[in-house]
């Protein structure tokens, strides 16, 4: 059971983008601290959800989940999860060197779920732009397909925020976008 949940562990991939705020414990406690103004986002979130989703086309509904993030709320998002995957590899890491416990292998399933939130949270925070970015090709003001271009798009975004090096102090956005055009334009040379 336990070589089954650590075969399980070691497929994610958590590569990160490692900072020098990770190797100082003293630093642990401000990198895993709440997203800054969080009350806002969240009054943020609650305008967002409140949008009549009969109103909308059922491919948008994705966009109204979550509201957009700031800068600063972006960065430390980027930060906390990138630390999170480098303590899950750290722990994963050390199941090589000899018997694991299943406590060891509980806190390494803990801090994995934790980064596949805040992914997630990150990621959907940006399908709007993702949705944006899809409306304006041609396909989608053909209208075919729409369904496949624009979960082709949410994908890319998905994985953008794995490979957003966030250490340069980019915005997300940028990245992703280009992210998303680039595979759009892609796709669009092989069919």
């Amino acid at each position: 059971m336990l070589e089954a949940r650590i075969k399980k562990l070691k497929e994610y991939s958590l590569r990160c983008f490692h900072h020098e705020s990770f190797d100082d414990p003293k630093m642990a406690k401000e990198i895993m601290a709440e997203m800054p103004e969080i009350d806002a986002f969240n009054k943020s979130c609650s305008k967002v959800s409140k949008i009549k989703k009969s109103k909308i086309n059922p491919e948008m509904i994705p966009c109204y989940e979550s509201a957009l993030l700031n800068f600063k709320q972006e960065q430390h998002l980027f930060r906390k999860m990138n630390y999170i995957k480098h303590c899950a590899k750290k722990i994963i890491d050390g199941f090589a060197g000899g018997s694991p416990t299943s406590a060891a292998v509980s806190r390494a399933e803990k801090l994995v779920a934790a980064y596949l939130e805040l992914r997630n949270l990150i990621s959907t925070c940006n399908f709007r732009l993702a949705t944006q970015i899809m409306r304006h090709r041609k396909a989608i003001k053909e209208k075919t397909d729409t369904d496949t271009i624009l979960s082709d798009a949410y994908v890319n975004v998905i994985k953008a925020v794995d490979y957003f090096n966030w250490t340069l102090g980019h915005r997300f956005s940028t990245y992703a976008t280009w992210v998303v055009k680039k595979n759009y334009f892609r796709d669009c040379k092989h069919k």
